[in-house]
């Protein structure tokens, strides 16, 4: 590696800054400015190995972070794209909602993505560092409070023990009112208000990633998506996993494990209550009027598909191929939204 012009992504003001670059300890010069408090400066360093035995402080650098530790990238490696205007474009999504049927490969995809390196996951998908906002731990953990309440001879707050289908009485969880799932999508609204409050630039480095799952039994993908907020409505890009029924049943079947009710890649529903709960479905109307964007209101959601029949979700590989497939045709339609506005 030749010395050469390096380009860095920092929001304070540095006289001179040593780094730690594949395996090379490495100097640079000053920047030509970058007043603390403004936004990101696009800044050039010539840079040179110092002379052996130097006494050097090395720091550390991490991917897209601002102040120190921070990571410096070879401009043919830079994970941003530079606009006409000078400015550098994000290369990441910042909302990604994963929706489909129960057990369609939701939480087998985020398991891909947790295991795939950042570098790699920005360059193959447009996900950054990322966070889940999924609404079933806060489901099981609504019926494992009422458990508590009911055990110590308390009324039930939230859930019933049991649910109605087809003319018999079935032992399951079900929610007393059906406004909760609503309620769910409300509190995932608040989650994420509250990192963009606590999180400055959140986006700059972040990708949030939304998961749930709807039927029409109880409202469906509109009504769910008619309670999500503008903030995540104008951010979100979305991509729908989509099975049959018969496939969801079956992966349903096959994950379900008894001991685990609570685990995200674990948990399943009995056949009659998935069936009660998710058979019907709503997505083909609520996709029908675009095909690239879900109509909500006064915004439009790009979206694509992730065809996971026949099953990919089970062979990484194939998995991460088609994903980046979709991911590529997602950040396509996106940037053509934003290039619009």
């Amino acid at each position: 590696m030749m010395p050469g012009p390096l380009l860095l992504r920092a929001r304070v003001a540095l006289q001179s800054v040593w780094c730690f670059v594949n395996g090379r300890a490495l100097i640079l010069g000053a920047p030509s400015c970058c007043p603390r408090g403004t936004r990101q400066h696009r800044m050039r360093f010539n840079w040179s190995l110092p002379a052996a035995g130097t006494d050097c402080r090395i720091l550390e650098v991490r991917v897209f972070q601002r102040v120190a530790p921070a990571r410096f990238h070879e401009r043919s490696k830079l994970d941003t794209a530079e606009r006409k205007d000078g400015e550098m474009a994000k290369e990441i999504f910042d909302i990604i909602i994963l929706n489909g049927r129960p057990a369609a490969g939701k939480s087998e995809v985020i398991d891909y993505l947790k295991k795939t390196p950042v570098e790699e996951r920005i360059r193959r998908f447009h996900i950054g560092e990322f966070e889940e906002f999924d609404d079933f731990p806060i489901l099981w953990e609504r019926f494992e409070d009422d458990d508590i309440y009911e055990r110590h001879g308390k009324a039930r707050l939230i859930s019933n023990t049991t649910y109605e289908y087809e003319g018999e009485t079935r032992p399951g969880y079900v929610f007393k009112d059906q406004f909760f799932w609503n309620f769910l999508i409300e509190k995932l609204n608040l989650f994420y208000a509250k990192r963009l409050r606590d999180v400055p630039n959140y986006h700059d480095t972040h990708t949030a990633i939304f998961e749930f799952a709807r039927g029409s039994q109880h409202g469906g993908f509109a009504e769910a998506y008619s309670y999500l907020s503008d903030d995540v409505l104008t951010r979100a890009s979305m991509i729908y996993i989509k099975v049959s029924w018969a496939e969801s049943v079956r992966k349903n079947r096959r994950r379900y494990n008894p001991d685990k009710p609570d685990s995200i890649l674990e948990h399943a529903l009995e056949d009659k209550k998935i069936e009660f709960l998710y058979k019907e479905s709503d997505w083909d109307a609520f996709s029908s009027k675009d095909p690239d964007h879900l109509i909500v209101g006064n915004h439009e959601v790009p979206y694509t598909i992730f065809d996971n029949e026949p099953e990919k979700t089970d062979k990484p590989e194939v998995l991460g191929k088609h994903l980046e497939e979709v991911c590529a045709k997602l950040w396509a339609i996106r940037q053509r939204c934003s290039s619009s506005v």
